[in-house]
């Protein structure tokens, strides 16, 4: 799985249990954390490249498992987008963008760009690796019409449609940080605050957008093509989180809480009333005479 925006999962175990056993493996398991235990490939197992004793009393008790699991390997190497999906998921975990700052209060010119730079160092750390990654399970895209199989039809799909919407969140974020940077009025005068939310559209970078719809095309398909599925269910689970951002402003009062104001938050005592004030007194106002003075 990947974490989300929030900390939440964002639902990216592009195969499930219904899927074979080398279908267990995905490159977005390397996303956002390390894969447990579980999600590894069986046949890399059987290799000894992670060989477990459990694993090697299961094998014990049945010859017909390593039968299966050699044909699954010819299986792999006799599809191209199969070989692409594995590649992928052999590549080294990839980090996304999690819970990036999205609100900006403009104190100054010069507050407001460092904290924009400093959002951007975060975009700019997740990117080249989602791009190697999404670059990399492209090349599958021209084997579909030969892979015979809906299940890693689905898983390919799936992953290509993650990957490409987590690169495209942490670009499509990037470039609307560098958008602020060269300068935006507010549109209300009293307004001090730009906000980053979550959008659709993707209004800058045209090859973004392009790839912002092609991950929402295939994420789509899935939804649709395996409805009911562990793939389906993903694919909509991610097509909640939009893939672009837009600016909107606010306001945000810099004043300092009014208490903090009365002068009395420093320990000294309350001022002394001046001698010869009666501070109640002087606080009541005159009754109002019980009738108008007539006039003489």
């Amino acid at each position: 799985g990947m974490g989300g925006g929030g900390g939440g999962g964002c639902g990216c175990d592009t195969y499930s249990d219904t899927a074979s056993q080398y279908n267990n493996d995905s490159p977005s398991r390397q996303l956002g954390r390390q894969g447990d235990r579980r999600d590894r490939v069986q046949w890399k197992d059987v290799s000894g490249s992670a060989a477990s004793v459990e694993h090697a009393r299961r094998q014990r008790n049945s010859d017909s498992n390593l039968q299966q699991m050699e044909v699954d390997m010819k299986r792999i190497s006799d599809s191209p987008l199969r070989q692409i999906l594995v590649r992928a998921a052999q590549m080294p975990r990839t980090e996304i963008l999690e819970s990036p700052a999205q609100n900006f209060v403009k104190r100054s010119e010069a507050a407001f760009s460092t904290e924009l730079t400093e959002a951007q160092k975060k975009a700019a750390r997740v990117q080249p690796q989602l791009t190697a990654l999404a670059e990399m399970l492209k090349l599958g895209r021209e084997h579909v019409d030969r892979e015979g199989s809906p299940r890693w039809l689905a898983g390919f799909e799936l992953a290509l449609g993650t990957v490409l919407a987590h690169k495209v969140r942490a670009e499509s974020y990037n470039l609307m940080l560098a958008k602020a940077k060269r300068g935006m009025k507010f549109e209300t005068q009293k307004n001090n605050t730009w906000r980053l939310e979550p959008h659709k559209e993707i209004s800058i970078g045209s090859k973004v957008a392009k790839d912002g719809l092609l991950a929402t095309e295939l994420l789509e398909n899935v939804a649709e093509t395996h409805k009911g599925t562990p793939w389906g269910l993903l694919a909509m689970r991610e097509l909640q989180n939009p893939v672009g951002w837009k600016w909107v402003e606010d306001y945000t009062d810099l004043a300092p809480p009014a208490r903090n104001m009365a002068g009395n938050n420093n320990n000294n005592p309350p001022p002394v009333p001046r001698p010869g004030t009666d501070e109640q007194a002087r606080m009541l106002k005159k009754p109002p005479p019980k009738r108008p003075i007539p006039k003489l």
